[in-house]
């Protein structure tokens, strides 16, 4: 699922931005099926120790150098069938797809849809207004911080544990050499989490 925004603001005024999207899908999925997942920083939903969606954000400025348009797409499984492979049917998928189907949740993937949709629509309402209280919601959601991570870049790797999200939504990140930094870029892995050892 794909929105497009129009925000009014420079572009370091959205840095922050994929943290709200993640925060309003984590919303929408304990709305529709009773479950709130995890954020793996900065842009995955995950269950227990596994992702189930991930999320994407991109923008495109104006000639005078602020944002035109951002782009917020988000994808994910939420239902699957018996007659899936054993290795794709994961106990989290079985667990997530029980709920969602369950008769007493009245869910389903219109559901999911919609909860996801109005989420969205709640999240541009106050995207800058709202800010503290996302970025506080973000943080107690947020499976990465306090673990032991690998931060991978600028063709390197480097280890360390993480500490915090900032205002900006960067991921603040203690190094061995007590080197605190704040990394707004590359790919994070989570000891113990999608086969990071």
């Amino acid at each position: 699922m794909s929105i497009l925004l129009r925000p009014e603001c420079a572009p370091q005024e959205l840095m922050h931005l994929t943290c709200a999207v993640a925060a309003a899908m984590c919303r929408a999925v304990e709305c529709a099926a009773g479950l709130r997942p995890g954020i793996k920083w900065t842009n995955d939903l995950v269950w227990g120790k596994q992702k189930f969606a991930g999320i994407l954000t991109e923008m495109g400025l104006n000639a005078a150098g602020g944002v035109d348009w951002a782009c917020c797409t988000s994808s994910g499984r939420v239902k699957s069938r018996p007659s899936s492979s054993a290795q794709a049917c994961a106990p989290w998928i079985s667990a997530m797809a029980a709920r969602v189907d369950a008769p007493s949740c009245k869910a389903g993937s219109c559901r999911v849809a919609a909860a996801m949709m109005e989420a969205l629509w709640e999240m541009d309402a106050s995207l800058f207004t709202g800010k503290k209280d996302m970025l506080r919601f973000y943080r107690e959601n947020c499976v990465t911080i306090g673990k032991e991570i690998s931060v991978v870049g600028a063709g390197e790797v480097r280890h360390g544990r993480a500490l915090d999200v900032d205002d900006k939504g960067a991921l603040v990140v203690e190094f061995p050499d007590s080197h605190v930094e704040a990394v707004n870029a590359g790919e994070v892995s989570i000891r113990g989490m999608y086969g990071y050892i």
